[in-house]
């Protein structure tokens, strides 16, 4: 089983479409994927782990590949806008990762990329 975040977009759906022509089973995590989940929010993120942790019994390759990035100008970027970026690319996969590691370690095999 692996698990993708921002799988929908160009880099993530080629890379879920790799995975699966390894013959992974692939579940898509973000806003419009095949489970919705806002990255920017703690319980979202923690949420959807618990839901993929029920629904497919675990993770063995984790994905993140939903970057938020705002280009703007340094005077223009306010601190609710650089906790946002924060939270989708350091908390989100922190937060994964921590949900999927225990069956990773249990089946003495896993990835994180």
């Amino acid at each position: 089983m692996a698990v993708a975040t921002g799988g929908a977009g160009a880099i993530g759906s080629a890379i879920v479409t790799s995975l699966a022509a390894r013959g992974y089973r692939t579940v898509v995590l973000d806003r419009s994927g095949d489970l919705a989940c806002d990255l920017a929010s703690e319980t979202s993120t923690k949420a959807v782990a618990a839901k993929v942790l029920d629904r497919c019994g675990g993770c063995d390759v984790l994905v993140h590949c939903a970057p938020s990035f705002d280009p703007l100008p340094l005077e223009s970027f306010d601190l609710s806008r650089w906790r946002t970026v924060q939270a989708v690319n350091v908390e989100a996969p922190l937060l994964l990762a921590q949900a999927f590691r225990p069956g990773m370690v249990q089946r003495q095999f896993g990835r994180r990329v």
